[in-house]
């Protein structure tokens, strides 16, 4: 008997709305980083397209070609996964390409009125290879390649159907990144003894240990497994225990991020409660690693800065983030807790109370972002910023962007796998 494919049929079209929605928000957030600031359009001195035709600069910074094109990957990889289904694979990579390249082109050109800004005919090659990427990735995950069809499979053999298993499978890479951040691999082995450093260093002066940081990360950590659950089609927790484990070891010597007694803490404290308590009814669950993740994030807004002086309260969004990669991480490390504050949210919500929920927990999600963010201001070294309040309704609306959420049929939470009944 032959098995239908999951990624087609009502799955598919489900999906393709959330597809829609992602690769639109994305694109604005790209013509809104590249424009910004807004307000300082000039008549260009040398012309509108003079500096990119002066040719590639004599250097340039490892770090900037890298924003580009990471910054450029999702447009490519969201527009073709959205079109493919409508176009034919080959037809979308062949339009996201010329539309990635003719965006970053007419931007780059737009720039050369912002006397802040600096047009470059490297940034429009490196922005153009970003799309091409993410197109290429889309590609590679199609279902007719071999790449994509064992991908798929495999999906499909430990997670349920669905936008929402998709999109919680997006936001557990979304923490990868943050972990593996600033996102330029050193591949330095020697990182490994400096990567250990602080472990060490902790171990022979146990007062510099500093709890609020293990149970910040222990609590990320329980929530991203309950997450990791609510979509598993089997039992996942101690696979998730041992992936998550693997990706901090990974970042020590290939990254050369530091391996803390904090956060080895913090990941042994999450993984003994995600053991201890897997059996247990979903809901509750779910409703733990809620509460984890709203502790989570207050912790981590209350922890201090690197100096003593207070900051008054930035207004512009997106201000302090955008054109460095420490920028990208921070609107990622904002971003993913409250994608999988929606989702934990959704997954346990019963169609009736849809509306309420969604517009109930905007209103929450706002304020309680925004009140953290306004108290930075009298913390030494904080930044209160809008960009958080942003990031955080982005997060949590984006779950609730799926068809299903028009039409009741379809609208059912994801049933939680028997294992997790109890």
């Amino acid at each position: 008997m032959s098995r239908r494919h999951p990624s087609r049929g009502p799955v598919r079209a489900k999906s393709s709305l959330s597809l829609f929605w992602l690769s639109l928000i994305y694109c604005v957030l790209v013509i809104y980083g590249t424009l910004f600031p807004l307000s300082e359009w000039t008549s260009p001195e040398f012309g509108w397209t003079n500096p990119i035709m002066l040719g590639l600069p004599a250097s340039a910074s490892r770090a900037d070609i890298v924003i580009n094109i990471l910054a450029y990957i999702p447009l490519g990889l969201f527009l073709t996964l959205w079109l493919r289904a409508r176009l034919g694979l080959i037809v979308a990579v062949i339009l996201v390409c010329l539309f990635g390249s003719g965006l970053s082109f007419v931007l780059e050109v737009l720039q050369s009125a912002q006397p802040s800004r600096v047009t470059s005919l490297l940034d429009w090659l490196t922005n153009s290879a970003g799309t091409m990427m993410g197109a290429m990735l889309a590609a590679l995950l199609d279902p007719h390649f071999f790449a994509g069809r064992k991908l798929l499979d495999w999906r499909h053999a430990w997670f349920v159907e669905g936008g929402l298993a998709n999109l919680a499978l997006v936001t557990l890479a979304l923490w990868v990144l943050t972990q593996t951040a600033p996102f330029v691999p050193s591949l330095d082995w020697g990182n490994l003894k400096v990567g250990l450093k602080p472990l060490v260093n902790t171990l022979r002066t146990p007062s510099t240990f500093e709890p609020v940081a293990a149970l910040d990360f222990g609590l990320q950590l329980f929530a991203l497994g309950v997450l990791a659950m609510g979509v598993a089609r089997r039992p996942i927790t101690w696979a998730f225990i041992a992936a998550s484990l693997g990706v901090l070891l990974y970042k020590v010597p290939v990254v050369g991020r530091s391996l803390s007694l904090e956060t080895l803490s913090g990941w042994l404290g999450g993984a003994l409660c995600l053991g201890l308590l897997s059996r247990r009814n979903y809901v509750s669950l779910a409703l733990l690693a809620i509460t984890a993740l709203l502790c989570a994030y207050a912790l981590g807004q209350f922890a201090p800065g690197l100096d003593s002086a207070t900051y008054a309260f930035n207004w512009i969004p997106f201000q302090s983030q955008i054109g460095s990669l420490v920028g990208m991480g921070d609107i990622l490390e904002t971003l993913w807790p409250f994608i999988a504050l929606g989702l934990l949210v959704r997954l346990i919500t019963p169609w009736r109370w849809r509306t309420a929920v969604v517009l109930g927990g905007s209103l929450v999600v706002v304020l309680f972002t925004f009140a953290l963010e306004w108290t930075q201001q009298y913390i030494p070294g904080r930044f209160a910023d809008v960009t958080d309040p942003v990031l955080a309704s982005l997060g949590w609306l984006l779950p609730w962007f799926h068809a299903d959420l028009r039409r009741r049929a379809a609208a059912s939470p994801v049933p939680a796998p028997r294992h997790l009944m109890g």
